[in-house]
């Protein structure tokens, strides 16, 4: 199957990283642009403006989930990381498994929770390491221990959440959030990536809407099952 089509220059996909180096049990993923598509070799770009050092770790044949939208379907395939071939362009080798689906849009309300992060720009490795350590924090960590979140209205979904950040902030921007959904369990926390901002702000405030690139699956379930109760703000 000719896939050009469905990769243009300058298209937006998510790489799911697969298999060994994942946190079991988590959901990993980043953000590319189409650089070029020859044969079945998938050159893209990755947006994070990465200092040195602070690069994604890529290893030899790891292994990818391609995800993007075309044709108003959504085009999922797998492949496998062949070289870097620069700092922030990389080249995928695609499997011949491809797939159209009918994406499935995932439940968003406006809610109140508590809300706490961190942000950087080109600190990709240590946003995630930091992710981890505070998965790790978290899970060790008995609720009555943990500090007061303050309250935020916010836009919540399984895969991402917009809500006021203090600025300054750009699209590509990574954010280590912690999040108090008020339920029983204690806080989760998330890597995420900043895909769009507004245009209307404050001189301190701008509205951005982050997807999550790094979260437990069963911080995804438990945000699911607290939208379907959850009281509207």
């Amino acid at each position: 199957m000719d896939l050009r089509k469905y990769f243009k220059a300058e298209q937006k996909v998510l790489l799911r990283h697969l298999g060994e180096g994942v946190v079991e049990g988590s959901f990993a993923a980043l953000t590319a642009y189409v650089v070029s598509f020859s044969g079945m070799r998938l050159s893209l770009r990755l947006p994070y403006g990465n200092r040195e050092g602070e690069g994604y770790p890529f290893t030899p044949a790891m292994s990818f989930e391609v995800l993007t939208d075309a044709i108003t379907m959504g085009i999922r395939v797998t492949g496998t990381f062949i070289k870097t071939e620069n700092h922030d362009t990389l080249l995928i080798e695609l499997n011949r498994d491809f797939q159209a689906f009918q994406r499935r849009t995932h439940g968003r309300k406006d809610v109140t929770v508590g809300v706490r992060y961190t942000k950087g720009q080109g600190t990709l490795r240590t946003f995630h390491e930091q992710w981890l350590k505070n998965v790790d924090i978290l899970d060790k960590t008995a609720r009555e221990k943990l500090p007061a979140f303050p309250d935020c209205a916010v836009n919540l979904s399984r895969g991402g959440i917009r809500f006021a950040i203090k600025k300054p902030i750009t699209v590509a921007n990574l954010c280590v959030l912690i999040l108090d959904l008020k339920d029983d369990g204690k806080p989760l926390c998330t890597l995420a990536e900043v895909v769009w901002q507004s245009t209307q702000d404050t001189p301190q405030y701008r509205e951005v809407g982050m997807q999550f690139l790094n979260i437990l699956e069963r911080d995804q379930k438990r945000i699911e099952n607290f939208l379907k109760t959850a009281v509207p703000s």
